[in-house]
């Protein structure tokens, strides 16, 4: 804790302070979705202090070999630190400055990277050039998987606003959110709902709230409002480091993962959002794999085949497309509902679907 800067320090101080104020919160029963804002804003204040950083002593004996390497590049190294997160991630920590011209902070991590043999690439909201002032740049370890979105829809009614909305969103360290919500009826009022949902969605996945809690604020927020509609919330939040996905779901219809060989089908059960102050989302993971892909599908979509079986059923559909593109598979999805309904529509529909793949597999 003595190795900590003085901004560290700061970012810490404030982080227990708002631990401090949530226990008080809690204590006396105040406002729930208040207490875990607080509670993940303590906890994102102190992964960006640091402190759940451990030194990786291991690669210090290579700093000056880096520091040699860059001055063939042009580049003063004033100091390195690696760093090994507790989930194992690698991060280098790199103040340096550039004696002539300018190079992308893109290059200096293939630099760094080719040195300690890992690949590595800026952090996002790190610098992007280094020039001649002296600054640190942040890299971690580069994602082991890359992904591709498609999306399809309809609304109930042709010229009207979907009360379906959607989120493709970027967090930190390889970190992906596939969201969408479905909000209760149609037109302008539903899509008011379901729209805000998707915004904050996106607004916690770049602060770096983990999914389950973010689901937990926008439910409380939904739920404290006067004549509020409910809304579902569907998430697939995927780690391109190791292929997790975690599905995070509050009253949303069946996802679809489409396998090599075949088609698994993830049900909830939980309410939606807005309904009640606290209710529990449906929350499992699944490890995904290279060419393996992603369907969250509105209420609307499913609704429209006439069959009994109706989840088994869009699963033999999906399993039948062949395309590997994933907005082709998202068009095709949707065209094949379609078809059972032709111009009438029960509802609107929407269909978001996410494609992994190894990057080395990509680039072979």
């Amino acid at each position: 804790m003595n190795n900590l800067s003085y901004t560290q320090m700061r970012i810490l101080e404030t982080a227990r302070s708002f631990d401090k104020l949530c226990k008080i919160y809690r204590k006396r029963n105040i406002n729930r979705a208040a207490c875990v804002q607080l509670e993940e804003t303590a906890r994102v204040l102190e992964e960006v202090a640091g402190i759940e950083n451990e030194t990786e002593l291991s690669y210090e004996f290579k700093g000056k070999k880096l520091q040699r390497r860059l001055l063939q590049y042009g580049i003063k190294l004033q100091n390195v630190r690696f760093f090994r997160k507790k989930d194992g991630k690698l991060s280098v920590s790199v103040y340096a400055h550039s004696k002539s011209g300018c190079i992308k902070a893109s290059e200096l991590a293939l630099i760094v990277g080719d040195i300690i043999d890992i690949n590595l690439v800026p952090t996002k909201g790190s610098r992007l050039i280094v020039s001649g002032h002296p600054a640190e740049f942040m890299f971690e370890e580069a994602p082991v998987y890359f992904a591709l979105f498609g999306n399809a829809g309809i609304s109930k009614e042709a010229g009207d606003v979907s009360g379906d909305s959607f989120t493709f969103a970027e967090g930190d360290a390889g970190r992906i959110v596939m969201g969408l919500s479905d909000g209760m009826g149609t037109g302008t009022e539903a899509e008011k709902k379901s729209s805000l949902a998707m915004e904050l969605v996106e607004e916690f996945t770049e602060a770096g709230f983990t999914e389950s809690r973010m689901v937990e604020m926008i439910n409380g927020a939904l739920a404290s409002e006067e004549n509020g509609a409910p809304v579902t919330i569907d998430l697939a939040a995927v780690n391109l480091m190791d292929g997790l996905c975690t599905f995070i779901k509050l009253g949303a219809a069946a996802t679809f993962v489409k396998c090599s060989d075949n088609v698994k089908i993830i049900k909830p059960s939980s309410l939606p959002a807005g309904v009640l102050d606290n209710v529990e989302p449906d929350i499992s993971g699944l490890k995904l794999h290279d060419g393996e892909y992603v369907i969250l599908v509105s209420d609307g979509v499913v609704d429209a085949l006439p069959f009994y079986d109706k989840e088994q059923h869009l699963a033999r559909i999906i399993d039948e497309i062949k395309c590997l593109n994933p907005q082709k598979m998202a068009d095709k999805i949707l065209e094949e509902c379609r078809y059972y309904r032709g111009n009438e529509h029960r509802d609107d529909m929407t269909v978001l679907v996410m494609g992994i793949w190894r990057i080395k597999d990509l680039q072979t």
